[in-house]
């Protein structure tokens, strides 16, 4: 009989164990572990900017022809230059634009792909054709040329109050969460017809339409990032972005930042892979070029930020690259 009681107790003591280790509170990373010297490379000024096509200019405005590095990484030199002559042409209502696409195999296809994923303005275009053999693009747009040219008057001088000139001429990761932050703070929407344009001139815009927002302005000032769409076991598709900082990429969701905290933290920035799952009930992340090849997804097994997930409040000093948080109302510093 004692023998039973011995065994009950001791059953009863271990389930109870187990259960205070399933309700332990999560573990806040110490930030003291963390590197304090510089990880992350410095940045151009707008005087030498370099784009994810490694192409040098001077001119403060180039970033419009950048591309997010999986949409970039298969263009020719050709089909890079055919991409920024459309751009202009689109840019000032052309409806036909001469233009070279017969060099490469697919290059109509990939140039416009490229437009669709890279380029706000491109939401302007009802139907475009190419004929090769007069070398002409021509276009059809949903508004007159005069409404084409104010549009992108209008979308560029907003992108400059976006990209302010601390940000252009800062370091990639106060580039980085000052993007984030920023888009952040828009209002997600679940309307299917918003776009990336939406996102940045109205401020709504649903999980692919913020990825890819955060991407054109991460790429707009030289930082180099992936679109990554995610498929889900319930909610169909969504969309994060893979963005490199030093040498190592982490995921962020500017998007459910906005969803789930109204964009006041940095909960989604700088995730390592498990935790992009975690968040999105991901079945797996797929990353795709112009052609809709799949990619290899880069590797994200880096935590030294994961600090940052569970800071409350929080201000950066781009000039010392210092970044001030608190986390349940410690104080700390974090030198970058």
């Amino acid at each position: 009989m004692m023998k039973k009681i011995i065994s009950i107790v001791c059953v009863l003591l271990t389930v109870f164990l187990v259960s205070c280790k399933n309700n332990e509170p999560e573990t806040i990373p110490d930030p003291s572990t963390y590197i304090t010297e510089k990880p992350f490379t410095e940045s151009t000024t707008e005087k030498e900017t370099t784009t994810t096509n490694k192409e040098t200019t001077t001119e403060k405005d180039s970033g419009k022809f950048s591309l997010s590095e999986s949409f970039s990484e298969n263009l020719t030199a050709d089909e890079y230059d055919a991409y920024k002559i459309i751009i202009k042409g689109i840019d000032n209502g052309e409806s036909s634009i001469s233009v070279d696409l017969t060099k490469g195999d697919n290059s109509y296809h990939k140039v416009k792909s490229a437009l669709w994923w890279g380029y706000p303005l491109f939401k302007n275009v009802q139907d475009l054709h190419y004929y090769s053999d007069k070398k002409v693009l021509r276009l059809v747009y949903s508004k007159t040329q005069a409404e084409l040219k104010k549009d992108a008057e209008n979308f560029y001088k907003k992108v400059d109050t976006i990209l302010t000139d601390e940000i252009r001429n800062a370091d990639d990761f106060s580039k980085a969460i000052l993007i984030y932050d920023y888009i952040a703070a828009q209002t997600p929407d679940s309307n299917i017809n918003l776009s990336m344009y939406d996102v940045i001139m109205s401020g709504k815009g649903s999980s692919v339409p913020f990825s890819t927002a955060f991407e054109y302005l991460l790429s707009r000032v030289g930082v180099e990032c992936i679109h990554v769409t995610c498929e889900n076991k319930e909610i169909g598709q969504t969309a994060l972005t893979l963005v490199k900082l030093g040498k190592n990429y982490y995921f962020m969701s500017p998007y459910h930042e906005a969803k789930n905290n109204g964009g006041k933290f940095l909960r989604y920035f700088a995730l390592d892979s498990e935790q992009a799952k975690a968040i999105t009930d991901v079945k797996r992340f797929i990353v795709i070029d112009t052609q809709y090849n799949e990619l290899s997804v880069p590797e994200t097994n880096d935590t030294s930020l994961s600090f940052i997930s569970y800071i409350d409040k929080w201000s950066l000093d781009v000039k010392n690259r210092i970044l001030y948080y608190e986390i349940t109302d410690n104080k700390y510093t974090y030198k970058y």
